[in-house]
């Protein structure tokens, strides 16, 4: 994936890269300040021919242009800012897939370590869709800022004025219409193919989301699923209960039985507790 995005800058881009490095400015900025300091012409062009030097060896350095192009590459893979792109919709678009990213990791702080190791290789591959989309957010906001400067309505009004043209046009201007008209007919046919790229990679884009964006409801449905493999919280929490009136109806017959016993007459006691009204109430003997 990263060799696929590495390309080596050009010699004026890794010039210009160079020139405004930190480390070449850093060079540069502590040459001029003993050169202003002494105050000496000579050293002034000594600083200059220094920084030069610098910035030649930069662009003449394989290592320094791999650098520059793994640089580059790894800028390719994060999502782009807001400011970067053109099309309001693919704006809205990075904010949802980082929002969603943010989401995940902070589910994931919550997670079980049991789900983690369920998790990891889907993790992986969420963290490769990352660049993924990247690029194709990249690729979308280009192919739409040419379809918007170029419009198919445009290229559709020229046929159709070359179309007229052609049948008044003599035999010999009108083989020069249809030429014209075939050309137009490409650029069409071509502005059609560069929308259906645009579609799909706008549905492709809307999936990844809504992939990241479900992510954390498939990471609760695995700890419901793990968890239920060991407990069931409502079945406990029913057996409990149920216990709990079988102990109680217990209770309540033992009394009852004891008041017969004696001949003192008392008001029925609840037989189910969990739920019903009253369940501190208890008749007074007559």
């Amino acid at each position: 994936m990263m060799a696929a995005l590495m390309k080596r800058p050009s010699a004026v881009a890794r010039m210009r890269r160079s020139a405004g490095g930190t480390r070449n400015l850093a060079v540069l900025a502590i040459a001029f300040s003993f050169a202003l300091l002494s105050g000496h012409v000579a050293l002034t062009l000594v600083a200059l021919w220094l920084y030069g030097m610098c910035v030649v060896r930069d662009v003449a350095s394989p290592r320094f242009g791999k650098r520059l192009a793994a640089e580059d590459a790894e800028k390719r893979r994060r999502l782009p800012e807001s400011v970067e792109l053109n099309d309001p919709g693919l704006r809205m678009t990075v904010s949802s897939i980082r929002a969603g990213y943010a989401e995940i990791a902070r589910v994931l702080k919550r997670t079980p370590p049991p789900i983690h190791a369920h998790v990891g290789a889907a993790l992986t591959s969420l963290e490769e869709l990352r660049p993924q989309a990247a690029r194709l957010i990249r690729e979308a906001d280009e192919l739409g800022g040419y379809l918007r400067a170029v419009p198919r309505s445009g290229v559709e009004s020229e046929l159709q004025r070359l179309e007229k043209a052609a049948q008044r046009a003599t035999d010999e201007a009108r083989a020069e219409y249809e030429r014209a008209l075939a050309i137009r007919r490409e650029q069409l046919d071509a502005i059609d193919q560069i929308q259906r790229e645009h579609d799909r990679i706008s549905a492709s884009l809307e999936r990844i989301i809504g992939s990241i964006e479900a992510f954390p409801a498939w990471i609760y449905r695995l700890r419901l699923l793990e968890r239920s493999a060991r407990e069931d919280l409502v079945r406990d929490a029913d057996r409990d209960l149920q216990r709990m009136n079988e102990d109680f109806c217990s209770s309540k017959q033992l009394l009852e039985s004891l008041a017969a016993r004696d001949g003192t007459s008392w008001s029925p006691l609840p037989s189910v507790i969990v739920g019903e009204p009253g369940l501190l109430e208890h008749g007074r003997p007559e």
